[in-house]
């Protein structure tokens, strides 16, 4: 488990540098840009196309729904993966769900797949999340493109990361250090 853990840690060491080299060459100045401060200070200079965003208005999460997804969360963190699962199958199969409780469901799924290391299972699932956009909160939104640009870099799909991270990058009047790591 402790090796594995170590190979987990230099595979995300590695996948910084790409990162902070995208910064570099987003800025077209690569002598200005030095490290996080560097790109903290260009994400700030370019005008974000959605810092403005106004406060969405989401259905609500029905209390059996809510009920169900909580359930199948425990699954997950009691390691009990095959019940998630079911618990999630049987929801989607039995309940007609609004966009805001199709998007939870799919990120609890996406939870069960990062769980046992599926990451195309995870990304498909967090892609589903964000199909359900604008019907889900912007929070949920953003945090979903973050993991999404996180799995394509995984899964050393490095272009649609790139791509995705950009987009996630947009969304943000001041991204966060761990954003460009």
């Amino acid at each position: 488990a402790t090796s594995a853990l170590a190979q987990r840690w230099v595979r995300a060491a590695l996948l910084s540098a790409p990162l902070l080299a995208l910064q570099a060459l987003l800025a077209g100045n690569v002598a200005e840009v030095t490290g996080v401060e560097g790109a903290r200070a260009l994400a700030q200079e370019e005008k974000s196309e959605y810092a403005d965003r106004p406060t969405r208005r989401t259905p609500t999460i029905r209390n059996a729904i809510y009920e169900k997804l909580s359930a199948a969360q425990e699954a997950v963190e009691a390691k009990e993966f095959r019940k998630a699962a079911k618990i999630l199958d049987d929801l989607l199969a039995d309940t007609d769900m609004n966009a805001n409780e199709l998007a939870n469901e799919h990120n609890v799924y996406a939870f069960v797949a990062y769980s046992q290391e599926d990451y195309p299972g995870a990304l498909r699932h967090y892609r589903k999340v964000l199909d359900q956009a604008p019907d889900i909160n912007i929070g949920m939104e953003d945090q979903t493109r973050f993991a999404v640009a996180q799995l394509y870099f995984l899964l050393e799909r490095w272009q649609e990361g790139i791509n995705a991270l950009s987009e996630y990058m947009k969304t943000q009047q001041e991204p966060s250090a761990t954003s460009y790591v």
